[in-house]
């Protein structure tokens, strides 16, 4: 009989090797057991979602969590990340946004996530307004969002920024 560590095991090991349709498939025979899932667990199940491009799966998955309350911070850096990653800006956005009304205050990975995303997609002047508005609300933004938001302007040949 497994346990929650080893379906927890299983599926990460599976989701790191790329492996994301049978870590889906250990998830959910974890589900019908109607074990308790952590958030781990659902976290480790996410980021493969996310990771793989699975961006749709990812936000079914991360509605599941809320309605289980079953999120936390690493929660919204892994699907904001994921949906970047993919060029979901809008959707990230959203997540963005709704973090705070979740009870949820970024933090310094979150905004180093969001920033670099942007970034890479191109959006560097949102990227620009995301860093004023944390100024603004007393947060600081590391070197890695910086260095990102400055590889960027000089991919745009806006040396002078």
């Amino acid at each position: 009989e497994r346990d929650l560590f080893t379906y927890s095991s299983l599926i990460h090991a599976l989701c790191g090797v790329g492996n994301v349709d049978q870590a889906e498939s250990v998830f959910k025979e974890l589900v019908e057991s109607k074990a308790f899932i952590d958030v781990v667990t659902y976290n480790t199940m996410l980021d493969g979602f996310c990771r793989c491009g699975r961006t749709k799966k990812g936000l079914e998955l991360w509605r599941i969590m809320e309605t289980k309350n079953s999120v936390n911070i690493v929660t919204y850096n892994i699907l904001i990340k994921g949906l970047l990653e993919h060029g979901k800006i809008d959707e990230a956005t959203m997540i963005w946004r709704l973090m705070p009304a979740k009870g949820y205050a970024a933090d310094n990975r979150t905004y180093g996530v969001f920033i670099h995303g942007l970034c890479v997609n191109g959006h560097v002047n949102k990227a620009l307004e995301v860093i004023k508005e944390v100024e603004s609300k007393g947060g600081r933004v590391d070197v890695y969002a910086y260095s990102s938001v400055i590889d960027r302007l000089c991919k745009e040949r806006r040396l002078e920024e």
